[in-house]
């Protein structure tokens, strides 16, 4: 004899459960789980029959009290999914993340991309003036000025902004701008007006960010692993900066035609040697063009391979990256400034859903 509960006497109070967990979220699909501790007298046949009729009786009769609102089971992406622990006599919600994408332009040097972790250098994570109260180095990011409007406008928990590559905290990102998914976990809002909250981002980072295509929101969280996966030839310019030396335009000419198509090796920067596996790495370099020659500075508009750290292109590295301007000027040359002028990479190219990016290149290919 079985020591289950009758499923006709449990599933009124599962739907009662059910209804209390999630009656703060707006959502749109649902799916209902079961969760049973084993033991050993229990039959696994008859578990699994006893979780499928609990199941189904629970999940039909909120499809009937939900109706009105536009819900739907959905078994495979639920928008919230609920599980009925029969143990514990409680129903555990999860709610699915809810995503934004947009492409950022960064028009202010000295803001990281990233929630910084390090702390303020003068109260030491205290909270002063420097760092408006934060405790942080750098009180705001690109995050938290795309994030903390989203993050409320959906009601969510949290946010994680997830971005094509980065930019260091020095250098802008201009043109059509960075693509990126703002992540919010747990909303309890789905319904929300984007153009009025990107406005109100542009608004309230007063010039040091803006959002040239407006904010979209996508119902697919393989987005993010796409958006990181992919390798995107990138433009940029910088200023550079020789020694003592005057620079001749012989010596650019030479320049250009040295770097324009090569193939450079970087060992990875010293800068970045603490988070990053020493190796190296093979890039190409596009197209190096050199253009505002004064004196011993010129500006460099540089294209190149996804993964190319344009610094130590431009300083050598002390030798860890070959070949570089130094190198090739034999001079020191370091980048006094850097901008990201383009990146190599369309918003249908990304957002089109994996089935159709294999359909498009098959296309291409017959």
């Amino acid at each position: 004899m079985s020591d289950l509960p009758p499923v006709d006497e449990l599933a009124p109070r599962v739907v009662e459960r059910c209804e209390e967990a999630v009656h703060a979220f707006a959502f749109d699909t649902f799916w209902v789980g079961v969760r049973i501790r084993p033991r050993a007298e229990r039959s696994a046949d008859v578990v699994a029959a006893w979780k499928g009729e609990l199941k189904r009786r629970v999940g039909g009769e909120l499809v009937r009290r939900w109706s009105g609102l536009g819900r739907a089971p959905d078994h495979q992406r639920p928008q919230m999914l609920m599980v009925y622990d029969l143990e514990r006599d409680r129903v555990r919600r999860t709610v699915r993340s809810a995503y934004v994408y947009g492409r950022y332009r960064k028009l202010a040097r000295g803001l990281p991309q990233t929630r910084a972790p390090w702390r303020c250098t003068s109260c030491r994570g205290g909270g002063c003036g420097q760092c408006e109260g934060t405790g942080r180095q750098y009180p705001t990011s690109v995050e938290d000025l795309l994030g903390e409007p989203l993050r409320a406008a959906y009601g969510a928990a949290s946010h994680q902004l997830h971005g094509m590559g980065r930019e260091d905290i020095d250098v802008r990102c201009l043109g059509a701008g960075r693509p990126f998914v703002l992540e919010l976990r747990r909303p309890r809002r789905r319904s929300v007006d984007l153009a009025a909250v990107a406005e109100a981002i542009v608004r309230h980072a007063s010039g040091r960010v803006e959002l040239p295509a407006g904010l979209r929101a996508v119902d697919d969280e393989s987005l993010v692993a796409r958006l990181k996966g992919w390798e995107a030839d990138k433009r940029y310019r910088a200023l550079c900066s020789v020694g003592e030396a005057v620079v001749e335009p012989g010596q650019l000419a030479a320049l250009e035609a040295s770097l324009s198509g090569a193939d450079i090796e970087q060992r990875t920067p010293r800068r970045v040697a603490r988070r990053r596996a020493d190796k190296v790495r093979r890039r190409r370099v596009r197209r190096f063009r050199c253009e505002d020659l004064e004196g011993n500075h010129f500006a460099a508009v540089i294209e190149a391979q996804s993964g190319t750290y344009i610094k130590e292109l431009i300083s050598g590295d002390e030798g860890r990256t070959r070949p570089s301007v130094s190198e090739l000027l034999g001079s020191p040359c370091v980048c006094a400034s850097l901008d990201v002028l383009a990146i190599s990479v369309r918003d249908d190219e990304l957002l089109a859903l994996p089935s159709d990016s294999a359909a498009a290149s098959a296309d291409a290919h017959r």
